[in-house]
């Protein structure tokens, strides 16, 4: 499903950012304003997060959103479609 196959990425790019930023869970949770085990949560695909908290947690690592999402990709059939905003 194309929705899981994003969820999954999110939250592997979240892992990835805090093992590249060298950023605990805690310290992660603590600058987005959620405990550690919601913060797990997220990580490990259990819940999803609203947007406000997954940008306060990009925040958090101190990067910026296109940065975050320049690896995330929905499939959409055989095409992957990069997530991007959009440009003025």
């Amino acid at each position: 499903m194309v929705q899981e196959d994003v969820i999954i990425q999110i939250s592997q790019r979240l892992r990835d950012m805090c093992t590249e930023k060298r950023v605990t869970l805690q310290q992660l949770a603590d600058a987005a304003g959620i405990t550690k085990g919601v913060l797990s949560q997220i990580e490990n695909c259990r819940t999803i997060s609203s947007l406000n908290v997954l940008i306060s947690l990009i925040k958090g690592l101190e990067i910026i959103l296109d940065e975050f999402f320049s690896s995330i990709y929905v499939r959409d059939g055989q095409q992957k479609v990069i997530v991007r905003k959009k440009e003025n």
